[in-house]
């Protein structure tokens, strides 16, 4: 036992080379003096060379001496060194694998200490790594020599097992199959010898450190963060660089790693001390900085949780920032989570208690490991315990375009963010996400709150060079072009790097939308509105780094001209105007409600909103009296109650003088035909314009392989809305009337209806307790989007607004 390179004691390894000690009578190293500081060696473990960061205040000679785990010194090296900040190189090579202690002094200062392990040895020039173990797990059973592995590409091995009784092969039964790599932590594959004929096992870069945490390296990069559809404070998904690598705990840090370190009790010691420790944020520090400490590094962190230095630049274990937590929770990933979009997958990988109606027992968080890891080795990731992060919580971090390298957060705020979702959600519910955060005290003690720690990597300044900012933008500044006109830039990278694209736009509102990871740099702006103006500008990364560019302006006109005459009214929505007609309501074939068929006459025209409304359209008119999605200002607007509908109708009416077609709690006012202001189409009217003509099921026919062409339906949609406008409209100029948003109407459900209606401006009933939608969504599939079916609901949908002309 080594302290500060002096020998303290020895022991003797039993026969199977495990020592039992106990210190006594050592007494703690004073904190290092300020003007000598050493951080932590790396990489650690070490294959090849190993650094040791060294800062002096002034010129010195420092001395290392380089001792083995039996105190035998292996090497002394002498440097002259300035005052500022050094890097000490150890070559590894040739040294056998173990424990390695490194005892640095200067003149009038007491020694400093660090250890770093030797993992291995590069084995070719490729820098590819060779398996430096391969072995079956202990057993009194197994005598025979471990299978040989015949591929290691990328931290993977792929091993062939020899039959069970073969020559080399183990006795029949099941094992656990453990390899080693240098700067890898193992890897394991249980296996039956009777059935398996190879294994894969992965093997992650990582280390072990004092408190026993498994700790992997993630890799610097860029990722998707956020969410465009689940509410404000995920808003908008926009891309992140990671420009550093670190090391993040591969699980939950434990309750007896907890106990071991701060000498004291979280909520979740018990006889379970592998379970996730139950802590507060403030707690969580203690654990930090203790642990730093313990292994010589400096602290991160005062013990009320400020920052001691530029976390990214600190030596200790910290809390990793939320970017750091989400990029290495979507390990390359963009879908609903990290394994895809199937929520009925998440009990392998996550714990979520099952139902509401769950017993006390499933919402307390459980031992660590247990379920299936994320494609980056990382487990419990989702649900177990709701992980804290360094970030104070707030709504406009993701907004800042210019912090989407290495982001930190929110400037200031009280409590903190927490990630991954607790175990006492509910499968599916929204805290499962990936992109989910919560909001918690810092001060708060829950047993289902917990952490995972993270600790930078020491790296020297990056080599890759950030792309050139865009020029030359098309259209130029200030230009006015049609909706659909792409916009796009010139963009080019110093290193000769790929680049991907992100643009960001924002409206008259200053409203932003996000879209990412373009392959070129141009965008067409197919969703826009005709007549109004927009601030844009490009964001490029070539996979490390992102360069954000200057602002541009451009203004829609008016879109290609439609069957019949088309405007932007007072509020900026567009309208077309229908001629009053005839034609074929419902069908003589399917569901009792939509039959019988009929011939509906319309004796009024009116004008209908070529798109369905959208969030820009509703937020700044409707002023919604609850929460309505979504945050993306061209996705069309669900879950909007009648009131709040009534609300963004009167509104339009009124900024054009027209008389209100709705009292104040969302009542029609009279017979709809007559009404001079904005409304909801009747149920006639919406079928009457889907049809824009046609007999047939749908409006682009019945040949459903051209479907994608015109509707947003599940499965192509992906369970999601998108940007109204996108696809092709109707032959009326109308767009999205098939899939999307669910459009609400005017009519309440009455399944009797039809076979009593009138043939002439038909109104249906005028109270219920049932609405109607029509069109389909972009959650059903296409048999729902006729242009005849009658959906039921509850009252929420979509929009889309008509006007009777007089």
């Amino acid at each position: 036992l080594y302290l500060a390179g002096a020998l303290v004691d020895q022991f003797v390894t039993d026969a199977n080379g495990v020592v039992d000690f106990t210190v006594s009578g050592v007494s703690t190293e004073t904190l290092p003096t300020a003007d000598f500081r050493v951080g932590a060696p790396w990489p650690n473990p070490a294959a090849g060379v190993t650094r040791i960061p060294v800062s002096l205040d002034a010129a010195a000679r420092v001395e290392a001496h380089l001792f083995d785990l039996l105190g035998r010194r292996v090497a002394m090296l002498e440097h002259d060194l300035s005052a500022g900040s050094h890097v000490l190189e150890i070559d590894a090579a040739g040294l056998a694998r173990g424990l390695y202690l490194v005892s640095l002094a200067k003149p009038g200062s007491p020694p400093r200490t660090a250890s770093f392990v030797v993992a291995g040895r590069v084995a070719d020039s490729a820098g590819g790594m060779e398996i430096a173990s391969l072995a079956w797990s202990e057993s009194a059973q197994v005598e025979h020599p471990a299978p040989e592995p015949v591929a290691w590409v990328d931290g993977t091995a792929t091993v062939l097992i020899p039959p069970a009784h073969a020559a080399k092969g183990p006795a029949a039964g099941e094992y656990e199959l453990r390899a080693s790599a240098p700067g890898h932590l193992d890897g394991t594959f249980y296996v039956d010898v009777r059935q398996t004929t190879s294994a894969v096992i992965r093997l992650f870069p990582g280390f072990v450190n004092a408190a026993g945490s498994q700790m992997l390296e993630v890799p610097p990069g860029v990722f998707v963060m956020g969410s465009n559809v689940n509410g404000h404070v995920e808003y908008p998904a926009h891309p992140v660089a990671i420009t550093r690598p670190f090391w993040l705990g591969r699980y939950e840090v434990r309750a007896e790693e907890y106990r071991a370190v701060t000498g004291k009790v979280p909520l979740n010691m018990d006889a379970w001390g592998n379970r996730a420790a139950g802590l507060s944020w403030l707690e969580g520090i203690a654990f930090l900085n203790e642990l730093s400490v313990r292994e010589g590094l400096a602290r991160c962190y005062t013990p009320l949780g400020v920052p001691e230095m530029d976390l990214l630049q600190c030596p200790g274990y910290r809390y990793p920032t939320e970017a750091e937590w989400e990029y290495a929770l979507r390990a390359g990933t963009t879908t609903r989570y990290f394994f895809g979009d199937r929520s009925i997958d998440l009990p392998l990988y996550a714990r979520f208690v099952v139902s509401s109606s769950s017993t006390p027992s499933e919402y307390t968080v459980q031992p660590v490991g247990a379920l299936l890891p994320n494609p980056w080795g990382f487990h419990d990731i989702l649900g177990n315990a709701g992980e804290f992060v360094e970030d104070l919580y707030g709504r406009t971090a993701y907004l800042d375009a210019g912090a989407w390298e290495d982001p930190r957060g929110e400037a200031t705020g009280t409590n903190r963010v927490q990630r991954g979702g607790p175990i006492s959600s509910q499968y599916d519910a929204a805290d499962a996400r990936s992109s989910y955060r919560a909001s918690k005290s810092p001060t708060n003690r829950d047993s289902r709150n917990g952490m995972r720690i993270a600790r930078s990597v020491p790296t020297s300044a990056p080599s890759n060079r950030p792309p050139d900012a865009p020029t030359a933008p098309s259209p130029a500044d200030g230009s006015t072009v049609p909706p659909g006109f792409p916009l796009w830039a010139e963009a080019s990278d110093p290193d000769g790097d790929p680049l991907q694209v992100a643009v960001l736009l924002y409206d008259q509102a200053g409203q932003l939308v996000v879209e990412t990871d373009l392959p070129s740099a141009g965008w067409p702006t197919t969703s826009l509105t005709a007549g109004r103006t927009y601030r844009w500008r490009l964001a490029v990364h070539d996979g490390r780094r992102i360069t954000l560019g200057p602002e541009w302006s451009v203004s829609m006109s008016q879109r290609d001209p439609a069957p019949f005459e088309t405007l932007a009214n007072a509020s900026g929505i567009e309208m077309t105007h229908l001629p009053a007609g005839r034609f074929v309501m419902g069908a003589d074939f399917g569901h009792s409600s939509h039959r019988p068929a009929r011939e509906v006459t319309l004796t009024r025209p009116f004008w209908i909103s070529i798109f369905e409304i959208r969030a820009g359209d509703f937020y700044p008119l409707a002023s919604p009296t609850s929460t309505v999605n979504p945050t993306d200002f061209r996705l069309p607007v669900t879950g909007a109650s009648r009131q709040n509908i009534a609300r963004l109708a009167n509104a339009v009416s009124a900024a054009e003088g027209l008389d209100p077609c709705y009292d104040a709690s969302g009542t029609l006012l009279g017979n709809p035909y007559e009404c001079r202001g904005y409304r909801l189409p009747t149920e006639a009217e919406w079928e009457y314009a889907a049809r824009a003509g046609t007999t047939t099921n749908y409006s682009f026919g019945d040949d459903l392989s051209v479907a994608p062409e015109y509707a947003w339906y599940s499965p192509v949609s992906g369970g999601n809305a998108h940007p109204t406008g996108v696809l092709k409209p109707n032959p009326w100029g109308l767009y999205d009337m098939h899939g999307n948003a669910a459009e609400i109407v005017q009519d309440w459900y009455d399944p009797e209806y039809y076979g009593s209606a009138p043939e002439v401006d038909p109104v249906g009933p005028q109270t219920g307790s049932q609405g109607l939608a029509r069109g389909g969504s972009f959650a059903a599939t296409l048999g729902y989007a006729t242009s005849y079916l009658r959906l039921i609901t509850s009252g929420a949908a979509g929009i889309r607004l008509v006007r009777s002309d007089f």
